[in-house]
Order: C-alpha cells, then structure tokens, then sequence
C-alpha cells in the first residue's frame, strides 16, 4: 500500500486537518468531517456543451455568482453536480460539501465571477484544494472566451474545449 500526503497550508477545512492523501490514484480528503475522493485522471479537455452551458448559468444567475463541481468520464470533464446547500451571493459562492455524493470522479469547480475579473481570489484559491484539481472561473459577459481554467494551487493552466 502506498499513500502520498499533500498538504494545503493556506487551505481553509474544518478542525484542524490540512491534508488529502492520494493513493492508487485518488485523492482522498475531509470536507465537515465526511470523507470524499476524487480519482486523479488526466483531464485532457472540457466538452463545448458543458461549457456552453456555464456560461449561460454565469449569465442566468447574474448579478449573484453560482458555484457547481465538475466532473469528469474518460478524462473529458462532460458534466456538472449543482449541489442542494450552495449558497450564493454578489460577492461569494459557497458549496455545501456534505451534500456531495460518493464516487462522482469529480474534476474540480466552476464558479463566475460577475465582476469580470478572471483570476481567483484569495478565498478561491483557499477553496481549489477542497473540489479538485481543475477549476474555471467564468466571468461577465459571459461570452466564448470569457473563462479560464486554474490548477488547485491557483495556477492559470490551459484546458482544451471538445466539440
């Protein structure tokens, strides 16, 4: 049995745990105390559809941000979870990580930004490490190229569309 421990010291979690482990390829974690994993695929890409579709959740939940987890099938991030719980507002998003389920190969997040500013914030960049390894932000006006995709640590990072 091999485990690796990554530790997030910037990262906000409930208590005082600051670790994900993986091992045979999954990120395993704590979010409120529930345990939750996500497989480290290799993304290779977003399907055009889903990203259509955020960006027209951006523009539907304007002027208060949404926030959804994004999960991959074959290294394709294909779907999203809208989680029962989130809270959202003009300034913030927050996703209620209880309400998760189990085994859902999630990729990471997708979160707008109705200010148009397409970096994350501190606040994001404390929330990456919890959701995954891939990450978009979408920004107003919520046309074609108004996205960016982020690493867990708030790297910018490039991400192919699929048709």
């Amino acid at each position: 049995m091999s485990w690796r421990k990554f530790r997030y010291p910037g990262a906000v979690l409930p208590g005082k745990l600051r670790a994900f482990f993986a091992y045979q390829n999954e990120w395993i974690g704590t979010s409120a105390g529930t345990l939750f994993s996500c497989t480290m695929t290799t993304i290779r890409g977003i399907k055009q559809d889903l990203l259509r579709l955020l960006l027209e959740l951006g523009k539907n939940s304007h002027p208060k941000e949404f926030a959804a987890l994004l999960k991959e099938e074959d290294g394709v991030i294909s779907e999203l979870n809208l989680l029962p719980g989130t809270i959202t507002g003009s300034a913030s998003a927050s996703i209620f990580f209880d309400m998760m389920p189990l085994g859902t190969h999630t990729a990471g997040s997708a979160h707008s930004h109705p200010n148009g500013v397409l970096r994350p914030s501190n606040a994001d960049v404390n929330f990456f490490p919890r959701a995954g390894r891939y990450h978009l932000i979408i920004g107003s006006p919520y046309r074609e190229h108004d996205w960016r995709c982020f690493t867990a640590d708030g790297e910018p990072c490039d991400l192919a569309v699929i048709p």
